[in-house]
């Protein structure tokens, strides 16, 4: 009875924290009775609390050393350890830490307190997975069935690893140490999914957002929402084969219809990323559209992936031919459809927003400042953040406040431009990417106009509009206008639509006097490139056509073939995103079949910065554009740059961008409006010396007066449009 009450005593003052004391009794009691291994157990407990780590492993291995069979002994104090480990865990930590640091030691196969350890580790402050007491882990995951596994606690323990460590590679190889169970456990398939879409989409960190998706894929191969990530981070990693494989994949999986235009777009889009599939392309752009009729011939209600689906159905046409007359209408159809269903989706939140907007219809902003929300994911280290930055830089802050929405998990530190709007901003947000989320903070902020600036680039901008969170919603810069009926106006110019275009645009195109984009200038970094280095002589003419390989075909890369055969001594230098062996042998077959020596077509490596890619604008004498989709950010840079530019202007909207930005530079050299002009103009500038430097000239000229350099003027006119438009608004019309 003595025994027991002083057992019951010690056991009280090491729940009291009296570890001292408590290792005093439990030292009698194990005099007294030598036979009773707990007294042991317990008093290396209390002397390791105590401090005295070194007494407390030979309490424990008094017993051991008795020669009573170790595996019984080893187990009932595995049994100590843990229970007071899981008593001390949320009291005290560190200290259930340390219990189950030895309890690993004295069972090393026990996965459950592998587990708790990794949780209890990921609270310390030199948390690494090279730590001795974790490294372990994902081997002995792997080697334990299923069936004995504590699936409860691995999903906490996941969920907090790739909370707080996201782009870890541990985290990782413990993530894929997790997915064999996903069997058993379809929670763990979401969680992993989830990750891959916050690594690629929040992060850009395509390459370990693949890995995830590919532990997803091997849990559901057939899944679609992972399919199309996957395809899409594969592009944007430049692996465009796997890209064209899992596009592939996703049609030939589903027969759902949806599902099949979706693919095939994915498809189309690998193939002209990649290069050297133009006759494969041409082929599916023509089931493109096919596709799309039959849908809409017989409409169906959508799931939400199905409908956001869709959204991207404009983006790769432009790539592939100039004929918006045709193909917008039946593009509009789609977008109208496909709004219908998010709304459908979201149908209390929508009419809440049109509710809400009813009411404060006639709001004066004499009394408040006017909002208008930026929409993007692209405001960092992008052509849309390099583009984007005079609207925030000029903005009239007596009449406008500023609210930005970054759509996407990408924290503002991690990227400098990202950080500068977020700063320049009156309200920002980081966004959990989708729909609703997005919308009701629009809708919480009582913005009056929402501009995108993202469009068919990203679905889950259009999803975000198609809610209608703001009473006036507009598109700039990013794309071409979507054809969402939610959206009202697309930002325009004089000249980068045809007069004509409104009859096919379901918004309605809001012409800015000018030009519908200014920016001040770029930052220019230090030259790299050289003739000599490429071994071309110092009197030699040098073509440059800078563009991925999405915006080259065989037609136009031969009108540049029969240039570079007119104008002696002249060399085309190629640059751009594609998979190199592909390009070369497209150029290859294509100079060979012009006439054109491949020794005069040089081909030069991406620059790590984009003010080094700059900088070596400056080795070309003209650049040559390419048509049906011409260059944006890179004819921009190139005016810049004070190099001379041909291009051929068609009739949509990424036709005529290389035409609006001349015309606003106050050039008209290089502007072709056939094919015939645009070979004419890339012989007339590769002859003519005097011509060249008299662009050139003018270049030089427009940076002090040209609407294209005047980035403050360009923000005026914004701002009035804005003005503008709401002045409509509150009128009814």
């Amino acid at each position: 009875m003595q025994a027991i009450n002083l057992a019951q005593q010690a056991y009280e003052q090491l729940i009291q924290t009296n570890y001292g004391q408590s290792a005093i009794m439990y030292q009698q009691l194990a005099e007294q009775e030598p036979d009773q291994f707990q007294h042991y157990w317990y008093l290396g407990i209390a002397l390791l609390l105590a401090g005295d780590e070194s007494a407390a492993q030979s309490a424990w291995f008094t017993p051991l050393l008795t020669g009573t069979d170790d595996s019984t002994l080893t187990s009932d104090l595995v049994g100590v350890l843990a229970q007071e480990a899981n008593r001390l865990e949320n009291f005290h930590p560190e200290f259930a830490y340390l219990l189950r640091c030895y309890l690993q030691e004295f069972d090393p196969g026990n996965l459950e307190n592998g587990l708790h350890l990794l949780r209890l580790a990921l609270d310390q402050e030199q948390f690494s997975w090279e730590l001795p007491q974790i490294e372990f882990l994902p081997s002995l995951l792997e080697q334990t069935p299923s069936n004995i596994v504590n699936l409860e606690l691995l999903i906490t323990v996941l969920k907090i690893v790739l909370d707080r460590f996201p782009q870890e590679p541990g985290s990782y190889e413990f993530a894929k140490a997790c997915s064999p169970h996903a069997s058993q456990l379809p929670e763990l398939v979401q969680i992993l999914q989830k990750m891959s879409q916050t690594l690629g989409w929040g992060f850009y960190d395509y390459t370990l957002a693949a890995k995830y998706g590919e532990l997803v894929l091997e849990a559901k191969p057939t899944d679609p929402f992972m399919l199309t990530m996957l395809s899409q981070y594969y592009m944007y990693m430049q692996r465009y084969d796997r890209a064209i494989d899992l596009a592939t994949r996703l049609y030939n999986y589903h027969e759902n219809l949806v599902i099949r235009c979706a693919a095939n777009q994915l498809l189309i889009q690998s193939l002209i990323l990649a290069g050297g599939y133009w006759d494969i392309a041409i082929e599916k752009l023509e089931l493109h559209w096919k596709l799309i009729s039959n849908l809409l011939e017989a409409p169906q209600d959508l799931s939400r992936f199905e409908a956001c689906s869709l959204f991207i159905m404009g983006f790769s046409p432009p790539h592939l031919e100039d004929k918006p007359s045709l193909h917008k209408p039946l593009l509009n159809s789609l977008m109208r459809f496909a709004q219908s269903n998010v709304k459908f989706h979201f149908q209390q939140q929508h009419q809440e927003y049109r509710h809400h907007q009813k009411q404060r219809h006639t709001i004066s902003h004499k009394e408040r400042k006017m909002r208008i929300g930026y929409l993007s994911d692209n405001l960092r280290s992008h052509a849309v953040g390099w583009l984007a930055w005079s609207l925030y830089e000029f903005c009239n802050q007596e009449n406008f406040e500023i609210y930005t929405y970054f759509n996407g998990t990408f924290p503002v530190e991690s990227d400098g431009w990202r950080h500068w709007y977020a700063r320049r901003s009156n309200h920002y947000y980081v966004c959990e990417p989708g729909g609703y989320s997005v919308a009701d903070r629009i809708h919480q902020d009582e913005i009056d106009i929402l501009v995108d600036l993202d469009s068919l680039t990203l679905p889950v901008n259009c999803e975000v509009l198609a809610l209608k969170p703001a009473p006036i919603q507009v598109t700039w810069l990013g794309f071409d206008a979507s054809g969402l009926p939610a959206v009202d106006y697309f930002i325009a110019d004089p000249y980068v639509l045809p007069e004509h275009a409104q009859s096919y645009y379901s918004e309605t195109i809001w012409r800015l006097p000018q030009t519908y984009l200014a920016v001040n200038g770029f930052m220019v970094g230090s030259p790299t490139l050289r003739r000599e280095d490429l071994d071309i002589p110092g009197d030699a003419v040098i073509y440059l056509s800078s563009q991925r390989a999405a915006k080259r075909n065989p037609h136009m890369t031969r009108l540049q073939m029969q240039i570079i055969k007119e104008v002696p001594q002249s060399y085309l230098l190629i640059k751009g995103y594609a998979d190199q062996e592909l390009l070369q042998a497209w150029f290859s077959e294509i100079a060979e079949s012009e006439g054109v020596s491949i020794d005069q077509i040089k081909f030069i490596p991406s620059c790590p910065t984009v003010e080094e890619h700059r900088a070596n604008l400056a080795i070309a004498d003209v650049v040559l554009d390419t048509y049906p989709y011409n260059g944006a950010t890179t004819t921009l840079e190139t005016l810049w740059m004070e190099v001379p530019l041909v291009t051929r202007v068609g009739e949509q909207f990424a036709a005529r961008n290389s035409y609006t930005f001349l015309v606003n530079a106050g050039v008209e050299e290089g502007i072709a409006w056939t094919d015939e002009e645009y070979v004419e103009w890339g012989i007339r500038l590769g002859r003519d010396k005097v011509l060249r430097e008299r662009v050139m000239l003018k270049l030089k000229a427009a940076k002090k007066t040209a609407p294209l350099w005047n980035a403050k003027q360009f923000t005026r006119q914004m701002e009035e449009a804005y003005q503008s438009m709401w002045r409509r608004y509150l009128d009814g019309s």
